[in-house]
């Protein structure tokens, strides 16, 4: 029991921080949501920095430092150096006694489970002060608004006799005082301000789970209060990166656009990765049984550190792989080992090399990880919008089975996902699965043929109706004609033969049936004629 209030205030402590992290991210002025000024935007988060107020510095664009500390609860009632406020209030006046000029703020951030003199008659005797300073102490106050301004004013007074050994003078005091704030926050889980933040997640960065983000969010505010790292906008957009939805991938389409749709069999794997290798030459590895040039590696592990951000392990434009000093180059790079396993099998010439496995110890749940979840959901989402069966790599159209579905995460700032040549695949490319269509089995003689293309294209190509049953529905039908004698600017596709010596021809004039011709015209009341031809009611029959 005695833990339970330290770990609560651990986490209130992490989720303000992690929100003046969003706030930086996405550039929002902090004073939106923390009354503590005008146009606040965040250049730089301090954790646990050396400052005398060490929960969190915030610099910002305007050269100002906003000293925080956080206290989930805080009573004016208990007037003894253990307390929280009173451990609060000490910071500050140390921080203003070695500076009383610097543009600087102490704020005290807590929520509304502290006392009432504290989180409403404090707060609002403090921003008074700001409005008009110099006759705050003439304003109507309640008895329990003096009695807790007499508490806080005694202790200020204390403190800082206690470190400069003479009194505090009036001037100081109000001085000091408005540059004091207590903010007001319920972020806690399921409390009215974390609605807020999910909100702006979903909002500013498309998240599409931004319960999960906010999870990821704190979880690295606690990693970088444990390092008292400082964080810059770019530091943590780059570090943020492989979660936030910031990406473009130029080649994915509308999903309206597209004909074709992925259905994922399995679920997407993407917490591992399972690599096949060969050791860098120069590199040492202490096994003399083992013969280096003959053996290969194949290396298992987690794609991502315990706080949800993506490993840097392959180096670019070499294809190494590097972990523990070890380098090596990269043959294949799956997401499961049944994907390792597959193209093992699909290559007999590996059998006659020495393999030498490297499993990762407890990965198998890594699939369940939070971050992991996340990701996931990223690249289902790009995944959904590439549903095109061309290329990633040559952009060709892809008609035959057992392709690759890859995952394209080595370039900076390029997630892709889709479908590619096998010819195509590069060794860091991350494969997901391979491809398997009934369309491809019906029409396997089709060699890289674009059927999403063909489709497209159906419309304001060369058509000719097989039936003026279908004709009749209102719509000007273009029937036939040549290409070559009449400008067309809206049908400019024909068909291509590809012939077996290896030749081949284009189809662009067909053949004119005049008994459809005869037929169409006795069945239509309306028609006139041009120097372009027959045009009748709906359909139009060019004849050059």
């Amino acid at each position: 029991m005695g833990t339970q209030p330290t770990n609560a205030g651990i986490d209130f402590q992490q989720r303000v921080s992690a929100w003046a992290l969003i706030n930086m991210l996405a550039e929002i002025d902090l004073s939106n949501t923390m009354d503590i000024g005008d146009e606040i935007y965040i250049k730089k988060v301090a954790f646990e920095s050396e400052d005398i107020i060490d929960d969190l510095v915030i610099h910002t664009k305007k050269n100002e430092s906003i000293y925080l500390q956080m206290k989930r609860t805080a009573s004016l009632t208990i007037q003894n150096e253990k307390s929280d406020f009173y451990k609060a209030i000490n910071q500050f006046v140390q921080t203003y006694v070695l500076n009383s000029t610097e543009n600087a703020s102490y704020v005290l951030v807590t929520s509304s489970k502290s006392s009432t003199p504290i989180k409403d008659e404090l707060r609002k005797i403090l921003n008074s002060v700001r409005y008009n300073p110099l006759t705050f102490i003439n304003n109507p106050l309640t008895k329990n608004e003096k009695s807790s301004f007499e508490k806080f004013k005694t202790m200020v007074e204390q403190i800082y006799y206690k470190l400069s050994n003479k009194n505090m003078g009036d001037n100081d005091f109000l001085n000091f005082i408005s540059k004091v704030y207590i903010v007001v926050i319920d972020i806690e889980d399921g409390m009215s301000f974390e609605k807020v933040v999910l909100l702006t997640l979903e909002n500013k960065f498309k998240v599409s789970n931004p319960k999960l983000f906010w999870s990821f969010a704190i979880k690295n505010a606690l990693s970088f209060a444990s390092q008292r790292l400082s964080v810059k906008k770019d530091e943590l957009q780059h570090k943020w990166a492989t979660h936030l939805n910031t990406y473009s991938n130029e080649d994915s389409k509308d999903k309206d656009d597209s004909f074709f749709e992925f259905e994922i069999q399995d679920s997407l794997a993407v917490g591992k990765d399972v690599i096949l290798a060969e050791l860098c030459e120069g590199v040492e590895w202490e096994n003399e049984d083992l013969d280096l040039k003959n053996a290969l590696f194949l290396i298992e592990f987690f794609r991502f550190d315990d706080n949800g951000n993506k490993k840097d392990l392959y180096k670019l434009p070499d294809l190494y792989f590097v972990s523990d000093d070890l380098k090596f180059k990269i043959i294949y790079r799956a997401a499961t080992n049944k994907g390792m396993e597959r193209y093992l099998l699909s290559n007999p010439h590996f059998k006659n090399k020495e393999l030498v496995i490297m499993p990762a110890n407890e990965i198998e749940q890594v699939e369940k990880d939070d971050h992991v979840i996340m990701y996931r959901e990223k690249c289902l989402t790009i995944l959904n919008a590439n549903s095109t069966l061309t290329c990633l790599h040559c952009g060709k159209g892809i008609s035959n089975n057992n392709c690759s579905m890859i995952e394209i995460d080595y370039i900076p700032s390029k997630l892709k996902l889709g479908i590619i040549h096998n010819e195509c695949r590069q060794p860091l490319d991350r494969v997901l699965g391979m491809v398997s269509s009934k369309l491809f089995d019906e029409f396997s003689f089709l060699n890289n043929f674009d059927f999403d293309r063909w489709i497209k294209v159906l419309p304001n190509s060369q058509i000719l109706s097989q039936s003026t049953d279908t004709m009749n529905d209102g719509k000007i039908k273009i029937v036939n004609w040549q290409p070559c004698n009449i400008p067309n600017s809206f049908s400019n596709f024909c068909v291509k033969m590809n012939l077996k010596n290896g030749d081949f021809h284009y189809t662009k004039v067909r053949g004119i049936n005049v008994n459809m011709v005869r037929y169409i015209f006795a069945h239509l009341s309306m028609y006139n004629h041009d120097h372009n031809g027959y045009h009748y009611s709906n359909y139009c029959i060019i004849t050059t």
